[in-house]
């Protein structure tokens, strides 16, 4: 959560999924794809 988002992150071709699961945010999973997610709660 570096950046302060809860949404995954797109450069380019490049899908940050780190949305701070593991220091209270939301853990993200993608369908690669797709490019759909899904979050926690």
């Amino acid at each position: 959560m570096k950046w302060g988002l809860d949404k995954p992150l797109q450069a380019a071709n490049i899908y940050n999924l780190d949305t701070g699961g593991a220091k209270g945010g939301k853990l993200t999973i993608m369908d690669v794809d797709s490019k759909r997610f899904w979050q926690s709660e």
